[in-house]
């Protein structure tokens, strides 16, 4: 059978997880470390390891930490042979071994044309045994990834799951939390509750007729510190969480006591929202529509106005940057249909201003203008709202994208004065939502607008600062438009302010 193991010799399956997770190809890893793609190829084989002093930047460029890289170096997938490898014992609630050959029902999926059992709980022993509880952690990585790609490996591994909780008492279950808490999407489900609300959440999980609201408190606010997250560190920061969560609440929905489901599909089609903005994020198109139209389905399902007045607004944002936008226009005057029906200013105000910008990049003005002003009509509206919230809007975001559109349309000196007061409304609202990308993509703007401008030296400048927050963030689209505000420098290449920017940008590896 196919199992997860400490050895040498195989696949490092968790090592080329990372890597896709991190958002980075074979050969562009060997290129920010100056290696041939065939090096990266025999390290994740299993074939070779990473010399010492390459180790660090590995780590970096992978967001983990270096004794984290060491773990996955030496995670591989290997074919065991039973009379070789000796399994871990699994104990029962009076610490008596079961025999290592059983094998839980349920335990394969199919890939392909063949079938192969998935990571699992099965020989993961007594919750005090540090190896085995190591071994719980590499089967709940491994079957989160996995379920990014084939939305199988989570579900059968919260089978396994409720099997070996029945087998446990308390003290086991929640030292089986707290060591899998360096698994981001199980520690964002149990930071900062005590032994007895990690009980009551895990419980949930195992049972789902056990959901309460408190439950889905605590869950509404797991995916508001995920959206949180996409906005400071980016998407690779976020993905494994929300994806892992709509997994657990797919399970809950089908089993949760009644009154309780129309709540929890709220939160399951807003997860499927912010998966799809996510992926926008990380510059996967085609996943951000399917998961747009996902929760798109849900939301009129439920005729939850609100949820889907914001897909429709995301789905605008993604039909502009993807170069289409009269398809970003239709988005955008629908969801304006829907904001007047939830009569929410908020959603009325952004649905407004997406508008706004679509009609920009079609370069009409007038239609333009005409929606900056509705804008302003529903501004007074929007108050501040207590996280966690998805609909918050202001000021601050309301003026940056009037600034991008006056770029967008021409009018560079205007948009230089709008997008810099944009940036003085936000540095008075710091604790502002989903403040950091917002203030990263104006003063992108700012940068491009001074370029346009032809005035470079604030223009690199610009650049400059902002490109150590997109070297952090990682954002797809964030790091595109670094790029392009890049090459538009190209005229001015030879100036020592264009060749300090290159330094700087080729030190955060956002210019090779």
């Amino acid at each position: 059978m196919r199992g997860l193991h400490i050895v040498r010799g195989r696949k490092r399956v968790l090592l080329v997880i990372a890597r896709k997770a991190a958002g980075f190809t074979q050969e562009e890893v060997a290129e920010r470390l100056d290696v041939d793609r065939t090096t990266v190829g025999r390290w994740e084989s299993g074939e070779s390891e990473p010399l010492p002093w390459l180790r660090p930047k590995l780590a970096e460029l992978l967001g983990v930490t270096p004794a984290r890289l060491d773990e996955l170096l030496l995670a591989v997938e290997t074919e065991t042979d039973p009379s070789a490898t000796s399994e871990m014992p699994c104990s029962n609630d009076e610490g008596t071994a079961e025999s290592s050959e059983r094998r839980p029902e349920g335990s394969q999926s199919r890939r392909g044309d063949g079938v192969t059992p998935s990571p699992s709980l099965t020989h993961v022993g007594a919750a005090g045994d540090g190896a085995a509880l190591v071994a719980a952690h590499l089967a709940l990585v491994t079957a989160a990834a996995q379920s990014i790609n084939a939305g199988e490996g989570y579900t059968e591994l919260l089978a396994s799951l409720r099997r070996w909780v029945d087998r446990m008492n308390r003290r086991g279950l929640v030292q089986l939390c707290g060591s899998t808490a360096t698994s981001p999407f199980i520690f964002s489900w149990l930071d900062g509750l005590d032994p007895d609300e990690q009980e009551r959440v895990v419980a949930a999980i195992v049972q789902p007729e056990r959901v309460d609201a408190p439950v889905i408190t605590h869950i509404e606010s797991v995916l508001f510190d995920s959206v949180l997250s996409n906005d400071k560190l980016g998407p690779r920061a976020a993905l494994h969480t929300v994806l892992a969560q709509q997994m657990i609440l797919h399970d809950m929905i089908a089993k949760c006591p009644e009154e309780l489901r129309p709540r929890l599909l709220s939160v399951f089609g807003n997860s499927l929202r912010i998966a799809g903005w996510i992926f926008f994020n990380a510059g996967d198109l085609s996943a951000t529509r399917r998961y747009y139209e996902q929760a798109r389905g849900v939301a009129h399902d439920e005729q939850d106005v609100e949820l889907a007045t914001m897909v429709l607004v995301n789905s605008s944002l993604a039909a502009e940057s993807s170069g289409s936008p009269a398809i970003a226009v239709d988005y955008a005057v629908a969801a304006q249909t829907w904001a007047a029906q939830a009569h929410h200013a908020g959603l009325s105000a952004v649905a407004s201003d997406i508008g706004a910008c679509a009609f920009a990049a079609m370069g009409d003005y007038n239609a333009t203008m005409r929606h900056l002003d509705n804008t302003q009509v529903y501004l007074p509206g929007c108050s501040d709202q207590s996280p966690p919230t998805f609909y918050t809007y202001s000021e601050g975001a309301h003026v940056a994208r009037r600034g991008r559109c006056l770029l967008a349309l021409g009018r560079t000196a205007d948009a230089v004065q709008t997008i810099g007061e944009s940036l003085t409304l936000y540095a008075e609202r710091p604790d502002f939502p989903y403040r950091n990308i917002n203030v990263a993509m104006a003063k992108l703007d700012l940068s491009a607008a001074h370029v346009q401008a032809g005035d470079i030296e604030e223009g690199t400048a610009t650049l400059a600062d902002v490109g150590k927050f997109v070297a952090q963030n990682r954002a797809d689209r964030l790091v595109k438009r670094v790029r392009g505000i890049r090459a538009a420098l190209q005229p001015w290449q030879d100036t020592p302010m264009v060749r300090q920017l290159d330094d700087q940008l080729h030190g955060s590896g956002l210019r090779s």
